[in-house]
């Protein structure tokens, strides 16, 4: 990331799915500690800008719990008043997946979703709502890094475009 002159911004979201055995993944929370220590120690992004939302943290207090709604707020805060020079950053770790689309809008044929800890009573969250939330609102000139890390986050964002990587660089970047 480059010299940010504005202000920096980050939500941290991790999703262990603890008692789910057939979903419990075990590094979620780490992610979400070790990119905090990153963004604080490495690009200076304040503390107290940068909101993490765990089932641990959650156990401490409902509103850090990686909810549906607890997300979905969270991701509007993260853009709330931003403006050109502002860097934000968005990171997932937990579990993602694919449906069908019901609106037409994807190139392929698939919704992608990430999936909250209360998926089972709230259900998970469309990429559509996803780029209504933190994509839409940005005005020219406001960064926003996000780093998925699940299955089917290709197209998590819903970009206008997609940039593909591999070992050796870009592997293919296009206009959809």
């Amino acid at each position: 990331m480059a010299v940010v002159s504005g202000r920096k911004r980050a939500l941290l979201v991790g999703v262990s799915y603890k008692g789910d055995p057939s979903r419990e993944l075990t590094g979620a929370a780490e992610d979400v500690k070790s990119m905090c220590d990153l963004l604080h120690d490495r690009f200076h992004f304040p503390k107290k800008f940068i909101h993490m939302l765990t089932e641990d943290l959650g156990a401490e207090d409902p509103l850090k719990a990686p909810t549906r709604e607890n997300i979905l707020r969270e991701m509007r805060w993260l853009v709330e008043g931003c403006g050109a020079g502002d860097s934000l950053v968005f990171h997932f770790s937990g579990h993602g997946r694919q449906r069908l689309d019901d609106n037409g809008d994807e190139v392929d044929g698939q919704d992608e979703e990430l999936c909250p800890v209360d998926y089972k009573e709230s259900g998970n969250i469309l990429d559509d709502d996803i780029n209504d939330a933190i994509v839409k609102p940005l005005t020219q000139g406001v960064k926003l890094h996000a780093i998925i890390d699940t299955c089917h986050s290709g197209t998590m964002l819903d970009l206008p475009y997609l940039c593909r990587l591999n070992r050796y660089g870009v592997d293919f970047f296009i206009y959809v």
